[in-house]
């Protein structure tokens, strides 16, 4: 009987590690189905949809490029006008590139391409998938995000060059929006140096306009203190003035000493003596008035000595004046020279081409890209939800 219970005993052991063995089994089988199922769900099915959408809806876009560059012609050495005006003068530079790449990305890039090349109409096409295409009620904040998008314009540092992709769903449409960007940089670029050299001209004929107001001026004070003075030149007036007085003090002095001579031999009242000091008293009179006119006689207006010394400031003015006029003049000159010579102008390297085949969608590429990244994110969710169970 014990042995009996043993034995029954022992296959009851074996039936329940079986079942044990086969529950595992199906359990492992069904993780691992449910692990196919998700991974078929989240990365392979999704990779094969957008697989068929790029095999059979999406359109092909185009991409059309040309390469530019902003020059201008070498400055002379020598007399160099912007710096003596404190401007800038337009030189080739990656400002200036820079510039143009901005323009092209702006709203003002959009309005002036839907004017001269239709864009809207080019990207809103029923011809486009409806993934693709531009929507028929964006507006011009939503057309431009969408041109950015389309657009690829940058500037190659190592070769001082501009260059612009433009990207389209027909080969023509991409190579005639390229040509009508490369001639919106064109026209901006002349625009900007059309605006450089015309403010050199206006700022070189405002500084000769002034220096030849202030000359006026100085020479209409000039006119009007010799006018008031009565004198034209008041350096030779007043030399002409030491020479009358020196000639008057050498007359006195010889009618002094024939004075002195014939009075030691002749009566005081001798006719002869009285004409000598009568010529002396005569000198000494016009000595008088000399001295008066030179120095301190009247009013000061009137003293020669300070006209001598009004009309030496004004002469210095207008002097400075005049020099002033002078470079102004050769400023205006050289300005309408630049104005001629720094034409700053965009040089096309490499005109607009005409795609031959399609850049986009790579196919290959863009299957296995997004095969991969929906394969990592299945993983981080399995290792997450992995670790959740195991914890719990």
């Amino acid at each position: 009987m014990q042995f009996w219970n043993s034995a029954q005993h022992l296959r009851s052991g074996v039936g329940d590690s079986q079942i044990s063995e086969s529950s595992r089994r199906t359990g492992y089988l069904r993780g691992t189905y449910g692990m196919l199922a998700s991974f078929l769900g989240t990365a392979i099915a999704p990779t094969l949809c957008y697989l068929l959408w790029m095999t059979l809806a999406a359109t092909p876009q185009y991409t059309s490029e040309f390469r530019a560059v902003v020059r201008a012609p070498q400055a002379a050495t020598g007399f160099d006008l912007p710096q003596i005006m404190g401007l800038a003068a337009p030189a080739q530079s990656s400002q200036d590139a820079y510039a143009v790449i901005q323009y092209l990305k702006s709203q003002q890039a959009v309005s002036d391409l839907e004017a001269s090349a239709q864009l809207r109409a080019r990207y809103a096409s029923t011809a486009i998938d409806r993934w693709s295409r531009l929507d028929d009620h964006a507006s011009h904040a939503g057309l431009t995000r969408y041109w950015d998008d389309k657009l690829d314009a940058y500037f190659e540092n190592t070769t001082g060059t501009i260059v612009v992709r433009v990207s389209a769903f027909q080969a023509s449409d991409a190579q005639q929006l390229a040509r009508a960007s490369l001639h919106l940089s064109e026209n901006l670029v002349n625009e900007i140096s059309g605006r450089a050299r015309a403010d050199l001209v206006r700022y070189a004929s405002q500084d000769l306009n002034a220096a030849g107001e202030k000359l006026r001026t100085l020479e209409r004070r000039l006119l009007e203190l010799r006018n008031q003075k009565g004198l034209i030149d008041p350096a030779a007036a007043a030399a002409a003035n030491q020479q009358r007085e020196l000639d008057v003090e050498r007359n006195i002095t010889e009618t002094r000493a024939e004075l002195r001579t014939k009075g030691a031999y002749l009566d005081s009242n001798s006719p002869i003596i009285q004409l000598l000091r009568s010529r002396m008293r005569s000198l000494e009179g016009e000595l008088g008035e000399i001295e008066a006119e030179s120095t301190a006689h009247g009013n000061n207006d009137r003293v020669l000595s300070a006209a001598m010394r009004q009309f030496e400031e004004l002469q210095a003015e207008q002097a400075f004046a005049q020099k002033t006029y002078q470079n102004a003049a050769a400023a205006l000159t050289a300005a309408r020279s630049e104005q001629v010579r720094q034409q700053l102008y965009l040089d096309t390297i490499v005109a607009p081409t005409l795609p031959d085949e399609a850049s986009s969608p790579r196919i290959l590429r863009n299957s296995l890209l997004a095969f991969a990244l929906l394969s990592g994110m299945w993983l981080i969710g399995f290792i997450g939800i992995r670790s959740i169970k195991i914890r719990f």
